[in-house]
């Protein structure tokens, strides 16, 4: 009975919401959702988009993403299923430039970023700051999400009209890991298992990058655990004038 109570609560603050005058603000944004997916009415969600409901709106959060980006966000899987059941823009970006995939990998949640690459989302799709999905799982230590991005085909993402590839982006992953302390990260990107990668593709330790210019080892410094790691691997560090 009380389960059914809240349920019922949020129900109506969430109708309350839709019915305010006006756009709603950033909070009330994040709440009419909060509250929409405490009380379980993904079929009047359904029955909305039915009815004509934008399944591309663009909200005035996360620098105007469209409802598909914030729904990934937030990590509410079943929201973003029930807007790519529909036809929801699977790339559509915010004026960051990242797409629903970069969100969802920026956040960790996996489940996400699986729906997402099986409706072909661009995993090579680069944001205003030159960033792919897998840098930004590998700037917040995502490492389920780092695996499965290596794992998918890049080879039907475009490639960029050939300037960006797969191996920069390993590379990328590295450094981000590398500047961040997660070793973890470092050590799968620089040992691949053989099914996942070929040997030009790995890592280097002591290759630079395309977006920050950089080694593992000279921003691994940051980190002492990072860099005792690195030099272990017999990195050949190059002395600082």
């Amino acid at each position: 009975m009380t389960l059914f109570l809240c349920r019922s609560g949020h129900t109506l603050l969430a109708f309350w919401f839709s019915r305010q005058e006006g756009k709603l603000n950033r909070q009330q944004t994040i709440e009419l959702g909060h509250h929409i997916l405490k009380a379980h009415i993904f079929k009047v969600s359904r029955l909305l988009i039915l009815g004509g409901a934008n399944i591309n709106y663009r909200t005035e959060v996360l620098n105007n993403a469209p409802i598909l980006c914030v729904q990934s966000h937030l990590g509410y899987t079943e929201m973003v299923a029930l807007l790519l059941e529909f036809g929801a823009n699977v790339d559509a970006s915010s004026e960051s430039g990242l797409t629903p995939l970069g969100y969802a990998a920026a956040a960790g949640f996996l489940s996400i970023v699986v729906l997402l690459c099986k409706k072909r989302a661009k995993v090579d799709h680069l944001d205003k700051n030159g960033q792919c999905a897998l840098v930004h799982a590998a700037l917040r230590g995502h490492l389920e999400v780092v695996k499965f991005l290596i794992q998918c085909d890049w080879t039907m993402a475009g490639q960029q009209q050939g300037v960006f590839k797969k191996s920069h982006a390993i590379q990328q992953a590295l450094i981000a890991a590398a500047s961040m302390g997660y070793t973890e990260i470092v050590s799968y990107l620089l040992d691949l298992p053989e099914k996942d990668e070929e040997e030009v593709e790995r890592a280097q330790i002591n290759s630079f990058d395309s977006l920050w210019g950089e080694t593992g080892t000279s921003l691994g410094h940051q980190y002492l655990s990072g860099m005792l790691y690195l030099c272990r691997l017999s990195a050949s560090l190059i002395p600082f004038f």
